[in-house]
């Protein structure tokens, strides 16, 4: 009777190893994994690229992945598990821009994955000669930008932003934003009415803080400047000023905007003391 109960425990511990090492296997944590694995799917590396903007994008690690319990590992048996954390794009912009006017720098503008960022700091960066920075944290909005024009003219200085990421690679794990300042574009709005076989073109706007603009006529099919002296003058004589006001209006005949395809816009110029920005409209 013994040596039978002896037989019997011996089939028993033979069938459970069995299944421990058909069914189960081990993380390397030593942590017991009750999913076999058997859907996994591999997914190949990733190399850096340049998005269409120019912007740098990281790469990220080859992975295999088990859609029935959700892990990560790096080997196809998940021995070597990872975490979300190690798997994930963690791109970092190389440089971002922000505007003057009330823009805003969000930790969300840095990366694909905020979620990825463990912190972020300011390189050597004295606050108090940005004055067209209104406030700044290390945390949600990190920069916003002043609404006051007359600050427009200061000279504008790039910073440097500091991302820790969760990566595991340490090669990956830190980055540097350069965050560069430009001013607002200005907004004009533009409309035209047709009379008489000409058409003309009303415009509105009321550039706060500029100390003039400068109208020119754009080919709307190429973007550049068409040279036309006489409609030039009537832009430099009645649309210099940062607001539009009665006569901030111009008329074509129809026979010329027909060599254009009908398709003429206009580039207004905003000058704040030496720097200016432009914006095409039309």
């Amino acid at each position: 009777m013994p040596g039978r109960l002896v037989k019997i425990g011996l089939v028993w511990i033979i069938a459970l190893c069995t299944v421990l090492f058909a069914g189960i296997t081990s993380k390397a944590n030593g942590e017991v994994d009750l999913c076999n694995h058997e859907r996994w799917t591999y997914h190949s590396a990733v190399l850096p690229y340049l998005d269409n903007d120019g912007w740098q994008i990281d790469g990220r690690i080859a992975y295999y992945y088990c859609p029935d319990c959700g892990k990560y590992a790096a080997d196809q048996n998940f021995v070597d598990i990872l975490s979300a954390e190690e798997v994930m794009d963690y791109y970092v912009l190389d440089k971002v821009i922000v505007k003057l006017g009330g823009d805003t720098l969000k930790l969300s503008d840095l990366a694909g994955t905020p979620s990825g960022i463990e912190s972020v700091s300011f390189v050597g960066v004295d606050f108090s000669k940005y004055k067209y920075i209104m406030s700044h944290s290390n945390t949600g909005t990190l920069i916003k930008t002043t609404t006051n024009v007359k600050l427009y003219r200061n000279t504008l200085k790039d910073i440097k932003i500091k991302v820790v990421t969760k990566c595991a690679d340490p090669n990956r794990k830190v980055k540097y934003v350069n965050v560069h300042f430009e001013l607002p574009e200005p907004k004009v709005k533009v409309s035209k009415k047709w009379s008489n076989g000409r058409c003309t073109f009303y415009f509105k706007y009321n550039i706060k803080g500029a100390s003039k603009i400068k109208v020119r006529i754009i080919n709307g099919k190429n973007n550049k400047e068409i040279k036309n002296k006489a409609a030039n003058k009537i832009f430099d004589k009645y649309m210099k000023k940062n607001k539009s006001d009665k006569e901030s209006y111009i008329w074509f005949s129809k026979a010329y905007l027909k060599k254009y395809n009908n398709k003429v816009k206009f580039k207004i110029t905003a000058y704040y003391g030496k720097k200016t920005v432009s914006t095409i409209v039309g």
